[in-house]
Parts: structure tokens; sequence; C-alpha cells
């Protein structure tokens, strides 16, 4: 039995699951407005470099681009296929939905053929890849782009 906790933010939650015998943490994730997100992580710490920039620029960015949440999880590897991140995700995406999301945005390693399956079931549909974008143990590998358009 898994149990989801999260912690509701302003802009977004994150979700925490846990095993429920052991309370072992076995995947955690997220869901923010994108640019919200970006304004309240990156853009404080570049005030000193890009005060102009940060004034006129972030505000409208943020503003058209609103409806769009930014989505991550990690599940750890021994509770793979036991319905944890689908749950999770489930969750995510009803939260996004109720908070005014119109799309929700995430991207993966490529050779994750078992998270493009899940995301595809529940709807996302790719819409980009960067070719070599990561290295992992030494081995570059492309970053796919998917995206799930929510309905009113």
């Amino acid at each position: 039995m898994k149990e989801l906790q999260d912690s509701n933010y302003k802009d977004g939650v994150l979700i925490v699951a846990r095993d429920s015998e052991t309370n072992e943490l076995v995947g955690t994730g997220g869901c923010m407005r994108i640019l919200r997100r970006l304004q309240s992580v990156l853009l404080p710490h570049c005030v000193n470099v890009l005060s102009s920039i940060i004034i006129t620029t972030p505000y409208s960015l943020i503003r058209r681009q609103d409806h769009v949440f930014d989505l991550g999880l990690v599940v750890s590897q021994s509770h793979w296929g036991q319905g944890v991140g689908r749950a999770m995700m489930e969750r995510m995406i009803e939260e996004a939905r109720s908070r005014g999301g119109r799309k929700i945005s995430l991207d993966f390693n490529s050779d994750n053929s078992k998270a493009q399956r899940m995301y595809e079931r529940l709807g996302f549909v790719q819409e980009g890849r960067m070719r070599n974008q990561l290295c992992v143990d030494g081995q570059y590998k492309d970053l796919v782009m998917m995206s799930l358009f929510l309905k009113k």
C-alpha cells in the first residue's frame, strides 16, 4: 500500500509517496506554474546582474505563460511498476487543472521508455526532442519533451 502526501503552495504542489508499511520514501514529484518557478528560484539570484531585465521582462512572460505547469517526478527503482508514478501523476494533473492550468509540460531521458508509455497513456504528446542534451554516465542521451493539454 502506498500513501501520497502533498504540500500545497500558491503556485503548485509537491507530492511524496511513502510505503505505508515501512514509511519508506518511494517517490517524489512536483507540479508548478512554469515561470513562477523561474521567478521564485532563478531570478532572485540574478538581481545584481540582470536588474533591468528582471524589472521589465519576467512579469509579462509570467502572465503570458501562467496557464502552463511544469511537472517532474522520481520513483524509487524498487517501486517501479507498482502504480506509484501513475498515482502521483494523476494527483498532479488534477492539481494543475484545479489551479486553472491548460497545459502541463515535462521532459525525461529518452531511454526511459516505461515513463514515456505511462505519459502517453495519460494523454501526453511529444512536442520535441533535444539531441544529446543529457550526459548520463559518460553517454549522451536525448531529452524528450511532452505536454498534456487540459480541457476546461
